[in-house]
């Protein structure tokens, strides 16, 4: 895809949105749902009923904070409108028929890519991952796949093993299921402890172990026979819009010159658009001239096995699609 693709491309999708939340669009009647009795609205202020804008300078909760925090009306309009979301979904790539299909696997130029993996907690660290790995296997022959390497970004943030309240944290228990031997039961971890975990319990090793650097707080190099080189960042905070343009910025002092490179990052499906948005805010950002980026997810029923188990991505929740498309749609016009 050429940039001029692209940008027309991202027309459509914004374009596609703008339509449903004017009045008898889905997003429209999903905001409308939501009040206590039917006001005429602007796109703008349907997007703000569904989701509240943050005050300039505040950063929106994680994004399952958002789905768990979301209005109670909005939640049920949004499962009423299910089906509706889930095709606006398909026209912005957020939701595809299968996980790694032809159609993004071509647009990935095996020469030029340089791979990455979106931070991500709890069985995201390995599903993420997995993914990353399975493309790499599928665009390059057995002999080449150790030559080349995958970046995954883990972030400082710690996960306690008990809440404030005194109540159990479930992470812990998911945590202890995917990485037994190298986590110890009840002590705090990082999200970036826990990518090393889980790497090393799918039996990767370490080869090097780098703490501190410019760009990155700590870096793991581990390897695994059949496997490309997996480079564990937790990138330090250089200033940059969000945790994953950090990590561009750390990959970037390892690799060097970015120009004419290609961005191919692993996230969940649902974040197809939101990684490549943040791929080309970053190089726009630094003036790089990058080849235009793939993000690449899992869709539900994709499955990993993992320390003899069967990781399968359950259904999404509409109300994923549903914020990210307010998300976005404001990051994308700020970026225009």
């Amino acid at each position: 895809m050429t940039h001029e693709e692209q940008s027309e491309l991202r027309s459509q999708q914004l374009g596609a949105v703008e339509m449903a939340l004017r009045p008898n669009g889905v997003l429209y009647e999903i905001a409308q749902a939501a009040l206590d009795q039917p006001v005429e609205l602007t796109p703008q202020e349907a997007g703000d009923v569904i989701l509240k804008r943050k005050q300039e300078g505040q950063e929106l909760e994680a994004r399952w904070m958002l789905i768990a925090g979301a209005d109670k009306k909005v939640q049920a309009a949004a499962a009423e409108h299910k089906d509706e979301l889930f095709g606006l979904a398909i026209q912005w790539g957020n939701r595809k028929s299968e996980s790694l299909g032809q159609a993004d696997l071509a647009q990935i130029d095996a020469t030029r890519a340089v791979w990455m993996v979106e931070s991500g907690a709890n069985r995201t660290s390995v599903v993420r991952r997995n993914v990353g790995i399975d493309a790499m296997l599928q665009k390059y022959e057995p002999e080449q796949i150790e030559e080349q390497t995958l970046f995954q970004f883990g972030g400082s943030n710690n996960v306690p093993a008990i809440h404030p309240d005194g109540n159990p944290n479930d992470a812990h228990v998911v945590a202890q299921e995917i990485a037994p031997d190298f986590l110890v039961e009840g002590e705090d971890f990082t999200e970036f402890g826990l990518n090393l975990a889980t790497a090393q319990q799918a039996g990767f090793e370490i080869v090097e172990d780098i703490v501190g650097g410019e760009f990155a707080e700590r870096r793991v190099e581990l390897r695994k026979s059949g496997n490309p080189k997996l480079v564990l960042i937790q990138p330090r905070n250089t200033g940059e819009l969000s945790g994953t343009e950090n990590g561009f910025s750390a990959v970037a002092n390892l690799v060097g010159d970015m120009s004419d490179k290609q961005l191919v990052i692993a996230t969940n499906g649902q974040y197809r658009f939101k990684v490549e948005l943040q791929a080309e805010r970053w190089a726009r950002k630094h003036h790089i001239n990058t080849v235009p980026a793939v993000a690449l997810g899992d869709e539900p029923g994709y499955q990993v096995e993992h320390n003899g188990q069967t990781l399968t991505t359950a259904e999404r929740n509409p109300i994923a699609y549903l914020n990210d498309f307010i998300v976005l749609s404001r990051m994308a016009k700020q970026q225009a």
